[in-house]
């Protein structure tokens, strides 16, 4: 706000000559003055915007006077007054809330006004100039002392024109004067009823042929004035409507339809709506991070490192050596960098290339330095000799990169340094997958993907991947080198049987010895079966598929009796079949575990450990039938049976001449107790007994105490 004002000049009473000599003389015999000056200052100023003058209304204005017309400190200053606003113009007295002190105002050597708007700065100020009061201040009509004057502060001048008693004839000093008067001629004097009316009221407007002043100087008022400017109608009213040229804004209150969202704002300032709000191709690709607030992106960075470095340079060959990386299916790329690291007797005799899955050559050096070591990025920050792999940017890169590394100096047929590492960088708008940068909270659920079988292979790019796989209901996750199954029910029960034990152990590592249900040929639950899993020994996941006891050979393809426990008394057996089918879906090579004591003849508690190497499993099956391998650990070493007859031709019939170890003591980490295990584990009886199971070797009549287990 700009605020300009003037100080108007009061009209005060004119007094006529003859009338101030008329009142000499009371002037002289009173103690007080004949007209009070008074100690209040009439100001009239207008205040003025930018555009014209300011809006109409009461603003807070504070007047001070100083001694400088810039800077220093107020000699006086009235406190803030409300002044009405009209047309621009204000008029107000100053000096009612703080006298203006004679003393104050007298000390200074000019008086400057200024004048506070608000709490805006302070407005320039004006110079103060004299008004009629003023210099009727100039004159004492009165003296307010006693004896205080003598005869030596009055100017002799002042007393020329009176007489000195030594000069008065003695007629001035006589008391009686009737004999010296003489008739005054007051021929030149007026009576007081002959004065004009002015001469007794000193009012302006009892003067006669005064001056035709304008109306504004009576009135004050700004309309008065005459040429006026033309205002613009904002000048006047204030409002804001009546701006011309003023920006668009927004037409509050609108709103968008249903199912309408608000893309913009139109020239005209109202809505631009769109249904449904924004669509996926009015979105920018890489925006994912913009509109989660930082908590989702698609954009990465892929480190693809050579696995097959370091590798020798060969010296002074052309053709160099050469790598490759397989850089996967990421998404579109948005930076490419390549990362060296060689050393070389002389680097400066060293360039190094490499070649997109196109067979463009990027020539990242070329015998450009010096020392023994290269170690750079390209293309940044270290600079490409030719080639530009920003070519590559919104593209997939997807393929088979190579690099290339020469030696074109010293001596062919030797080794100069080597390739010790290199890696692509690949920064990658992803289209195959989304991070979440804080905790993803689901609260309406979490679908994993379902499959059948492995969607993608487990190696370490893949790690932590995690599906669920519909077939065997348990969900994977892949650590880097395999996938590790996280069983999704209980597995083991009626209801949902395991294939085997050890399948068991892998969907819950934590499942006790004991009991369970498992359905070897994976056709349903109806045919499930009860057995013992022996879930500890050995890494466990063991199926026991036959017991022995008391001389009772399990001689049948079928199932014989029921499989509860290892000490059990009551012999049994599973079917033919099922043993097949747990030995060839194990998962561990097909492994029999049997041990067993039978007098003289017996095996430890640790047992052996059987392969079959060839043929098909059958109980009923002739002499020759399967190759065997045995060893003292289920994962070996494996060798054929010490001592064998017939050179491990298969199953051995006891009545044949000699007999047969399993694995001779001391040999491939057994113990260094000779421990004879005729028949082995899998064992076709002479005596029209076929079986499978841990067997006497002397007959049936002997005493038997075994168990057969597989995984």
């Amino acid at each position: 706000m700009i605020a300009t004002f003037q100080i108007a000049r009061r009209l005060i009473q004119f007094i006529p000559v003859a009338a101030a000599l008329i009142s000499i003389a009371a002037a002289l015999a009173t103690t007080t003055a004949t007209a009070a000056v008074p100690t209040t200052i009439a100001v009239q100023g207008s205040i003025s915007a930018a555009v014209g003058p300011a809006a109409d209304g009461d603003y807070f204005l504070t007047f001070a006077i100083y001694g400088v017309k810039e800077g220093g400190v107020a000699a006086w200053k009235d406190p803030p007054q409300i002044v009405p606003l009209k047309n621009g113009v204000f008029s107000t007295t100053i000096g009612v809330a703080s006298v203006i002190s004679p003393q104050v105002v007298g000390a200074l050597a000019e008086a400057w006004l200024g004048v506070t708007v608000g709490s805006d700065p302070e407005l320039a100020r004006r110079p103060l100039s004299s008004t009629i009061f003023a210099l009727r201040a100039a004159a004492a009509d009165a003296l307010d002392c006693s004896g205080c004057i003598g005869a030596g502060h009055i100017d002799p001048k002042v007393l020329g024109a009176y007489a000195k008693a030594a000069d008065l004839s003695a007629y001035a000093k006589n008391g009686d004067l009737q004999a010296f008067a003489q008739k005054v001629d007051l021929a030149d004097f007026v009576k007081a009823a002959a004065l004009a009316k002015v001469a007794g009221s000193g009012d302006y407007k009892d003067l006669l042929n005064t001056p035709k002043f304008a109306d504004v100087a009576v009135s004050g008022a700004y309309g008065d004035l005459s040429g006026l400017p033309k205002l613009a109608a904002v000048a006047t009213s204030g409002k804001y409507a009546d701006l011309t040229g003023s920006p668009v804004m927004a037409k509050l209150g609108e709103a968008c339809g249903t199912n309408l969202v608000m893309r913009g704002i139109k020239v005209d300032g109202s809505y631009d709506c769109v249904a449904g709000g924004l669509t996926a191709d009015q979105l920018p690709k890489d925006g994912l991070d913009e509109i989660s607030n930082g908590l989702l992106t698609n954009q990465f960075t892929d480190s693809f490192p050579s696995g097959k470095t370091p590798l020798d340079i060969p010296d002074s060959l052309g053709a160099g050596i050469s790598d490759t990386i397989n850089v996967l299916d990421l998404g579109i790329s948005q930076g490419i960098t390549v990362s060296v690291d060689l050393s070389n007797s002389d680097i400066s005799k060293v360039r190094v290339s490499v070649f997109d899955p196109n067979g463009a050559v990027y020539k990242l050096y070329d015998q450009g330095g010096t020392g023994n070591a290269l170690k750079a990025t390209y293309p940044a920050p270290d600079k490409m000799v030719s080639g530009d792999l920003s070519t590559w940017n919104g593209k997939n890169p997807q393929g088979i990169w190579s690099i290339n590394v020469a030696d074109l100096a010293g001596t062919q047929g030797g080794k100069d340094g080597k390739l010790n590492g290199w890696s692509i960088k690949i920064q990658t708008l992803s289209t195959k997958k989304v991070a979440a940068q804080g905790t993803l909270v689901a609260n309406a659920g979490l679908k994993l993907t379902v499959a059948a079988s492995h969607p993608v292979t487990c190696d370490g790019s893949q790690m932590g991947y995690v599906y669920v796989n519909s077939k065997d209901k348990a969900m994977y996750v892949c650590n880097g080198a395999e996938w590790y199954p996280l069983a999704l029910s209980v597995f083991g029960t009626q209801a949902n049987p395991a294939l085997h034990c050890n399948e068991l152990k892998a969907k819950q590592p934590t499942a006790p010895n004991g009991l369970y249900w498992i359905d070897p040929d994976g056709g349903s639950a109806a045919d499930a079966l009860q057995t013992y899993c022996d879930m500890t020994s050995y890494g466990g996941g063991w199926t026991l598929v036959a017991r022995m006891t008391n001389g009772c050979m399990t001689d049948s393809n079928g199932a014989v009796g029921s499989l509860t426990s290892l000490s059990q008394g009551a012999c049994a057996k599973l079917s033919d079949a099922h043993i097949n089918a747990i030995r060839t879906a194990g998962g561990s090579g097909g492994v029999f575990w049997g041990f067993h004591d039978n007098g003289s003849h017996k095996l430890p508690a640790s047992g052996r450990f059987l392969k079959i190497t060839a043929g098909s499993f059958d109980a009923n099956k002739a002499q020759g039938g399967l190759l065997q391998q045995c060893s003292c650990q289920p994962n070996g070493p494996f060798s054929n049976s010490y001592n064998s007859v017939a050179s491990m031709a298969g199953v051995y019939n006891h009545s044949s001449s000699g007999g047969w170890e399993c694995v001779a003591a001391g040999n491939n980490g057994c113990d260094n107790t000779t421990v004879f295990s005729s028949g082995l584990f899998l064992y076709q009886h002479v005596l029209n007994q076929p079986g499978t199971f841990p067997s006497n070797s002397h007959g049936i009549s002997g005493g038997a105490n075994g168990w057969l287990l597989v995984r």
